[in-house]
C-alpha cells in the first residue's frame, strides 16, 4: 500500500511537472490576455468561383478539393459563402506564460461568410461571420470556429511549406479544446473591411466572442468565466466591467460568452502569393483573445498528490 501510495504521489507530481513545462499556464481569478499570431486564406468554392470570378487557379498543394483561393490583387474581393482559414499560433498568456521550444499552443480558425452590414462602420463594411457550414480541410466539429493544440509544431509567418502540412502540424499535437458561436446575443464574429483596397493593401479589424464548445484531454483552463469586450462597439460595451455580472448576463443588450477577441488583419509579405517568400498563407494577424480563469487547471493535479498523500498517512 505504502508503494502504491508513494506511485501515486510520485506519478501526480510528474503529471503536474509536464503540465508545466507543455501546456499552457493560466493565471488565477483573473484576466488573462492569450497574445497570438493567425497566418490565413480565403477560401471559395470551385463553383462559386465560376459564378463570381475573382480566384486564384487551383492549387493541388494548398487547395481542398472544390474550393480555391480568392485573389487578393483584386478588390471588394470577398463574397457571401467564402470560408476564412487560419491556423494560429499563441506567443505568450499574460500575466504568466511565454510559448518555447518544446512548448507551444497553437489553433486551426476556420469562419464563413454569412452576411454584409455596410452601415454600422461606413464607409468601411462589416464581414458578418459565423462558425462554417463545410470547413474546406474538415477539422472542426459541428458549432465550433476554433480548436486549439498543445504540443511542439513551431511556424512562424514566413515558413515555407503548404497549408495542409502546416495544418497537419498543428492538429497533430494533443487536442485542448475549441470554441464557437452558439447562436445567441452573447456570441458573434466579423471583420470591419475597406472594400476600396486589394487584399494585399488591407488593414481589417477582427472582432470575436465566443464560448468554449468542448474540452480535450489536456484543457487545464478550468470554468470560464462570462466577459464582454471593452475594445467591441457593437454588441454591448455599455457595459463598464470585462467581468460580466448576474445583472450583465441578463441583459439583452449585453453580450457575455466566456472568449472574447480583437485583431488587425494585413497581407502576410511572407506570402508567395504576391509576397517575397514562400509562405502558402496569404493573410496575417495578431492581437488577443482574452479570457477570466476563476482557479488554476492544475489545482486537480494538485489535489490528486495531496488525496494521495492523506492516503498515505492513513495507512501509517
Amino acid at each position: 500500500m505504502e508503494n502504491l501510495n508513494r506511485a501515486v504521489i510520485v506519478g501526480s507530481l510528474a503529471l503536474l511537472a509536464g503540465s508545466a513545462q507543455a501546456l499552457p499556464q493560466f493565471a488565477a481569478n483573473t484576466a488573462n490576455d492569450i497574445y497570438f499570431n493567425t497566418l490565413e486564406n480565403v477560401y471559395r468554392t470551385t463553383a462559386n468561383c465560376a459564378a463570381f470570378g475573382g480566384c486564384l487557379a487551383f492549387d493541388a498543394a494548398n487547395d481542398p478539393a472544390g474550393w480555391q483561393r480568392a485573389n487578393p490583387a483584386i478588390a471588394d474581393n470577398l463574397k457571401m459563402g467564402d470560408v476564412l482559414a487560419s491556423i494560429v499560433r499563441v506567443q505568450n498568456i499574460d500575466p504568466l506564460w511565454n510559448a518555447g521550444p518544446g512548448n507551444r499552443f497553437n489553433g486551426y480558425l476556420a469562419q464563413q461568410i454569412v452576411g454584409f452590414d455596410p452601415v454600422s462602420f461606413a464607409p468601411s463594411v462589416a464581414i458578418i461571420l459565423d462558425n462554417p457550414a463545410v470547413d474546406p480541410f474538415g477539422v472542426l466539429q459541428p458549432g465550433e470556429s476554433l480548436r486549439m493544440y498543445a504540443g511542439t509544431y513551431s511556424f512562424t509567418s514566413s515558413t515555407a511549406g503548404t497549408t495542409f502540412g502546416m495544418i497537419a502540424g498543428v492538429t497533430g499535437d494533443s487536442f485542448w479544446g475549441s470554441f464557437g458561436l452558439d447562436g445567441t446575443k452573447n456570441t458573434y464574429s466579423y471583420n470591419v473591411d475597406n472594400p476600396t483596397v486589394p487584399g494585399t493593401q488591407t488593414k481589417d479589424e477582427f472582432f470575436t466572442s465566443w464560448n468554449l464548445v468542448a474540452q480535450g484531454g489536456v484543457y487545464n483552463a478550468g470554468n470560464l468565466l462570462l466577459v464582454n469586450d471593452l475594445n467591441e462597439s457593437a454588441h454591448g460595451t455599455i457595459n463598464p466591467s470585462f467581468l460580466c455580472s448576474g445583472a450583465d448576463i441578463a441583459n439583452p443588450a449585453i453580450s457575455c460568452a466566456q472568449a472574447v477577441g480583437t485583431a488587425e488583419i494585413e497581407f502576410n509579405k511572407n506570402s508567395k502569393v504576391g509576397g517575397i517568400g514562400l509562405s502558402p498563407w496569404i493573410y496575417s494577424a495578431n492581437d488577443p483573445l482574452s479570457i477570466f480563469v476563476p482557479e488554476p487547471g492544475s489545482m486537480a493535479l494538485i489535489g490528486l498528490g495531496l488525496t494521495a498523500l492523506a492516503l498515505r498517512r492513513r495507512s501509517v
